[in-house]
């Protein structure tokens, strides 16, 4: 941790020889000393300031009804109040501090110094606060050291690094930066990082302070607009921390607040120029084949590589709200997935779409199904089916649109045009609203049937096979049969019909599985 040598601490005030002070009740702590005062009078706390000395002759403290109690209770008092010290003058009112008050002042561990009569109360004062001085302006001169030292962060070629490895050597311990999505953007002095990481991600979302193992760790949230990064530092040293540690992770909490800004800032205006692209593929207008591609290859698009068309939503976004947001706002949305594309090497772009994201991306399978696997489970992809000339992008993002509506509707993650059937796609064409409208006026003859409903749904979901159907519902194939003739004389309806059967299949496609 920082060095602390030039703090006065009361055993330098016992050691000063023109003092001749006598230690008389001592502590396993040497307590630091920030300030001197005589009192004398009830409520000694109101005339002081955790840290400081009290200095007392005793006067008062033989009076009333219980002088013992008195005694104690001005032990605890101090105590309690975070005093340094007691200091009692003997040979003034008493020859020699009273027993009652060693007693309990050893009893909590609370020194208590005596005071010869002849040196006044005003040379102990004297001394504690011309070296409270010196210790002052060493910390003033440290304050601005460290802020200096870990401005020099800023010209490095990567800042947080350098700033992390700054505070680390200042404070002796381990210094982790964590970014939103928990990933260790800069670390030094090695440390639990990802226990540490872990218990960021539960609990409360202000200053922490927590134990992991062995280490003693506090650690800081750097708010810039929705993302939240955390500045964690580990020690083995579970003391408290003094006041120039505390300066060094609030000047680099600031320094490190600035430095993201600045750089959302730049990643905010690159998003929007890359979100600029794909409205340009976007708007139908004419779209110069080389111009297009000259502008991919500059965002790590190979010439004349495949490419799909993404649309996606998230079922954490409030359904009413999704086309509200600024454009940055809502590709701000999705930074988590900007990043793990860039991770992987897949080259994508993002703009904003209606109430969807939409995106460009390389068909490189592999990478876009990984990069699908590292999603959120909230989120809902529909691609297009694959495409070579950027100016088809608006046809494509109506196949990316269907299918994006199928995997809402059926509840996937992913959803590929390709797969999507002759149902789903004339479904995902319709308003869900309407759709369900549709399939309720259909099954509302059987709807208050579980039975039925359940042995029908199963039956689609077996191909129309009855033996299937009977051993999914654990039933008799004759059971089976017996609820599906009834379903077909409360409907009106054949089920070998065709009409029938594309009219069922329709009605219950998001039950069938």
């Amino acid at each position: 941790m920082v060095e602390d040598r030039f703090w006065l601490r009361l055993s330098d005030v016992l050691a000063e020889p023109s003092l001749r002070l006598r230690p008389i009740v001592g502590t396993e702590d040497d307590p630091v000393v920030r300030g001197a005062h005589p009192v004398e009078a009830p409520d000694p706390t109101r005339w002081l300031e955790p840290g400081w000395l009290m200095l007392t002759t005793g006067t008062g403290l033989a009076d009333g009804p219980d002088p013992t109690a008195r005694q104690r209770r001005l032990v605890g008092e101090l105590q309690d109040f975070g005093a340094a010290a007691l200091g009692f003058a003997t040979g003034v009112v008493w020859e020699e501090v009273p027993e009652p008050l060693l007693e309990e002042a050893a009893s909590r561990g609370f020194p208590v110094f005596g005071v010869p009569a002849e040196v006044p109360f005003l040379h102990v004062v004297d001394y504690v606060n011309r070296r409270t001085l010196a210790a002052d302006l060493y910390r003033l001169k440290s304050v601005v050291g460290i802020q200096n030292d870990l401005l020099e962060a800023l010209t490095a070629r990567a800042p947080e690094k350098a700033l992390i490895h700054r505070l680390a050597a200042l404070l002796h311990g381990a210094v982790v930066l964590y970014g939103q999505d928990g990933g260790i953007i800069a670390s030094e002095g090695g440390g639990p990082t990802r226990l540490i990481e872990a218990e960021l991600r539960v609990g409360a979302t202000g200053r922490r302070r927590f134990s992991v193992g062995r280490w003693s760790v506090v650690a800081e949230p750097i708010v810039v607009g929705a993302v939240t990064h955390w500045l964690a530092i580990a020690s083995r040293d579970h003391g408290r921390g003094d006041e120039l540690n505390e300066t060094a992770i609030e000047a680099a909490r600031r320094i490190l607040h600035m430095m993201i800004r600045s750089q959302e800032s730049l990643t905010t205006e690159d998003r929007l120029r890359r979100a600029e692209l794909l409205r340009v593929m976007l708007s139908r207008g004419p779209l110069d084949d080389a111009y297009a591609w000259d502008r991919l290859e500059r965002y790590r698009f190979e010439r004349r590589e495949p490419l799909r068309m993404v649309a996606l939503a998230s079922t954490e976004w409030p359904v009413g709200q999704r086309g509200r947001f600024s454009e940055a706002q809502r590709l701000e949305r999705v930074a988590d997935l900007e990043r793990a594309a860039a991770d992987l090497g897949l080259p994508v772009l993002f703009a904003g779409h209606g109430q969807r994201i939409a995106a460009v991306a390389a068909a490189r399978e592999n990478l876009l199904d990984e990069w699908f696997a590292q999603a959120r489970p909230a989120y809902r992809f529909g691609l297009s089916e694959v495409f070579h000339r950027p100016d088809d992008a608006p046809n494509r993002i109506r196949e990316a649109d269907l299918a994006a509506t199928s995997a809402e509707h059926t509840g996937t993650a992913v959803r590929r045009f390709e797969d999507v059937d002759l149902g789903e796609w004339l479904m995902a064409g319709r308003p869900g609203d309407e759709m369900r409208a549709k399939a309720h006026r259909l099954l509302a003859p059987v709807a208050d049937n579980p039975l039925l409903i359940d042995a029908l749904t199963a039956y689609f979901a077996c191909s129309l096979d009855v033996q299937r159907t009977a051993r999914r519902l654990r039933l008799h194939p004759n059971s089976v049969r017996y609820r599906l003739r009834r379903v077909e004389r409360i409907l009106g309806r054949d089920l070998a019909d065709p009409a029938t059967i594309t009219d069922l299949h329709l009605a219950l496609h998001p039950s069938i599985r």
